[in-house]
């Protein structure tokens, strides 16, 4: 009886054991140095590269579908693959060639599917997705998740994440996958100064102190300035104890520290033809390993990876092969963009420009592998990531070790889909099926333009007799033509095409029907159609409309927060050291937190994200639902502060901030509170309203983050807050009425009376 298989089969690997990436052929090892060559690169290079080349063929329908989705968009409607010359052909062009029949046909493209690639991008891009932190049962894990609330919103901004999405869903709507991979920026970010934890000299009054050996004693100390070359730019200083020990008293630093960049998260959109991943029907965050493919320049590969590569050696792959993946790639990359597909223009549209356009460029290609338990150099320790890292091109080995981070998904590489069919290895996309009805369309459009212009321009019959030549024909306004006219004959006659066959109008309008049925984008132009009905059955029809993107929403959603914990694991690498983060929104200043680095290393949080978050919803729906929640007081405590929700949400930021209670003064109070955050000094000024500016500063200081402040910061809002009260009861007491001196002083109460009162 043959055993129940519990996990993957055993294959073969490098050391002859068990695990693999589902290869027969042994997988090379990791360099002993991850940016060091050694005599095995060739190997990785061929391992990897075949890793990836094993799908072309396999995704090359896939490829050339996406292919033929761009050029529909872009008007080129009248291509057809041709598989002998293995590229689009235009029909058109093709039958007019050498005086072919149909020379004079007209083709005429009336691009339907434009308008709905533009209402589908509407819908997809209406509204941003919501991810929310759950911390664990423990104080820290609160503290973590407040933290991350912060800090993702504020690294969402700096991505610029509205754009990024923006361009993933033009990639997605036409091509069906479409993919965002994160990285961190190091030209980017504040500069913060270089430190470290190391040894440092010990100094006496007269300068080192030396050892047993004659050479200076040394110390650990935190915090130490470092220089670009990581040299301590400080000393200790000690003094000698009456029982002669060296006691250090304190640091002393003899140069500034080297300023770096902390770093950014960045945020790319990758087309489908860029990543990859093991081949079957898992989830893509579940499969065993994730490619990336690239075109930089070699002064790009130099900047990123500090590597030097030769142009002329890097070898160019399939980009000569027309219809190939490479191929296919570089022209939606690189290429003209079909402009002038649909007027017929093709001037300037050529391999000659774009090569021109884009210079020389190196293919790169990433490929991350999962920790494989099987495998010694790719298991996952506390100390080690595990899985793999390789970054190469056609002939070299640009870097080579375990992840540099813990990834959860195996990659930081996520991918969003349009529609999901079982089976397929990647997304679908909507307008495969409109693309036929697309095309009869225009056929059809064609035939009755072709009508017409017969009726206007109908064939001549030339009477032979008159001696008139044919081939002098020309008709034209104001011409004339000497010719033997027989009495009683028309020398030219008109034959009038037949009257146009009803089914080609049925046909137009039919293409057209099914076009709005399958794009869903029926009602959506605000015509007499939707004009004429009433609100409830236009908002029911708007619900209709949108559950045709609703699954493309939530599965994005999903993805999203995925991604949100790819950042979570990221963030460590940004923030290595203590600092306040001041986070500015669209109103005012409205949190500031202390990021405490070890606080990613001992919080748990759960990322939740919100599916119902990226649904469309129109302003006035929004503003509906939103005025239900201020009348049933779901928005806040008080009137003001529902007010403020209310537009706030309403995305109306502004209008928030000119319905503040104490207006200008509260304005100015929350600018203030950004300084006193800084440690800048802030005056204050006998005009202010001072009852209002202490309800601001309040508002801040009964805050968790608050605590959380350095004692200088803390010390300086309390003495901000008692200078206004202060100020507050000097101007109470001028204010009161000086007593009258005519006026009798009033009579002191009994003891009956005082008890009373």
């Amino acid at each position: 009886m043959t055993a129940p298989l519990l996990g993957p089969p055993p294959l073969e690997t490098r050391d002859g054991t068990v695990g693999a990436l589902g290869r027969k052929t042994p997988m090379p090892h990791l360099r002993p140095q991850a940016d060091t060559p050694d005599g095995d690169d060739s190997a990785r290079v061929t391992y990897f590269s075949s890793l990836i080349r094993s799908q072309d063929q396999a995704l090359l329908a896939r490829d050339r579908e996406i292919e033929l989705n761009l050029r529909m968009l872009a008007g080129q409607q009248w291509d057809r693959w041709h598989p002998t010359l293995e590229r689009y052909v235009d029909v058109g062009e093709w039958m007019r060639r050498g005086g072919r029949r149909g020379a004079d046909r007209i083709q005429a493209t009336v691009n339907r599917l434009l308008r709905w690639y533009l209402v589908t991008h509407a819908r997809l891009t209406e509204n941003p997705p919501i991810v929310t932190y759950v911390p664990g049962p423990d104080r820290q894990d609160a503290e973590l998740a407040e933290v991350l609330d912060v800090i993702a919103k504020l690294q969402w901004r700096k991505c610029n994440m509205v754009d990024a999405f923006d361009r993933l869903y033009a990639w997605l709507i036409p091509a069906g996958t479409a993919y965002l991979g994160s990285r961190i920026d190091l030209s980017k970010g504040e500069f913060v100064p270089l430190t470290a934890s190391v040894e440092v000299e010990l100094h006496g009054p007269d300068g080192p102190v030396l050892d047993a050996y004659g050479a200076p004693r040394r110390v650990m100390a935190d915090n130490v300035p470092l220089s670009k070359d990581y040299t301590p730019m400080a000393h200790m200083q000690a003094e000698l104890s009456p029982d002669g020990e060296w006691t250090p008293v304190g640091l002393q630093q003899t140069g500034d520290a080297h300023q770096e960049r902390e770093g950014q998260l960045a945020v790319d959109v990758l087309a489908p033809f860029a990543c990859r991943g093991q081949w079957g029907d898992a989830p893509w965050h579940m499969k065993a390993w994730h490619s990336k493919s690239g075109f930089y320049t070699p002064e790009q590969i130099y900047d990123t990876f500090g590597v030097e590569v030769d142009p002329t050696k890097a070898g160019k792959g399939e980009k000569g092969i027309t219809g190939s993946n490479q191929h296919i790639f570089e022209t939606a990359l690189f290429g003209t963009g079909w402009y002038g597909a649909a007027s017929g223009d093709w001037a300037g549209t050529n391999d000659r420009i774009e090569q021109d356009a884009k210079g020389k460029l190196i293919r790169v290609d990433e490929v991350w592998c999962a920790p494989n338990p099987l495998i010694q150099e790719m298991v996952e320790t506390p100390q080690s990531p595990g899985g793999r890292h390789i970054v190469f091109t056609t002939g070299q080995v640009l870097l080579d070790r375990p992840r540099e981070i813990a990834y959860p998904f195996v990659s930081p590489l996520n991918q969003f889909t349009f529609v999901k069919l079982p089976g397929r290895h990647s997304g679908t996309t909507v307008q495969t099926a409109l693309n036929p009805l697309q095309r009869a369309h225009n056929k059809a459009v064609s035939q009755e333009a072709e009508h017409a212009n017969l009726t206007a321009n109908p064939i001549a019959l030339i009477d032979q007799a008159t001696g008139f030549d044919v081939k002098q024909w020309k008709n034209v306004a104001g011409g004339a033509h000497s010719i033997n006219k027989r009495p009683g004959i028309n020398a030219i006659e008109w034959m009038n095409p037949p009257s146009l066959s009803a089914s080609v109008g049925k046909l137009q309008q039919f293409t057209l029907d099914a076009i709005e049925d399958i794009g869903a984008t029926r009602g959506t132009d605000g015509g007499a159609e939707s004009q004429n009905e009433s609100g409830e059955l236009r908002r029911e029809r708007r619900y209709d409309g949108d559950r045709y993107v609703g699954p493309t929403q939530r599965r994005a959603v999903e993805e999203v927060g995925r991604m949100a914990q790819t950042h979570r694991a990221m963030y460590p690498l940004i923030y290595t050291t203590p600092r306040l983060i001041r986070d500015a929104g669209e109103d005012q200043i409205a949190r500031t937190i202390m990021v405490q680095p070890e606080l990613f290393q001992s919080g748990t949080v759960h990322v939740v994200p919100d599916l119902q978050s990226m649904l469309p919803e129109t302003r006035e729906e929004r503003r509906t639902r939103l005025a239900w929640m201020l009348d049933k007081g779901l928005l806040g405590d008080t009137p003001q502060e529902s007010r403020r929700n209310f537009l706030e949400m309403a995305q109306f930021p502004n209008m928030a901030r000119a319905v503040r209670v104490g207006g200008v003064d509260a304005v100015t109070a929350g600018q203030e509170n950004g300084e006193l955050l800084r440690g800048s000094g802030v005056p204050v000024l006998p005009w202010y309203d001072h009852a209002v500016h202490i309800t601001e500063h309040l508002r801040v200081m009964k805050t968790r983050e608050f605590l959380k402040l350095p004692p200088d910061v803390q010390s300086a809002f309390q003495e901000h807050v008692h200078a206004h009260e202060m100020l507050q009861q000097q101007m109470q007491q001028q204010m009161q009425p000086a007593p009258d001196p005519d006026q009798p002083p009033a009579p002191e109460p009994d003891g009956d009376e005082a008890l009373a009162a």
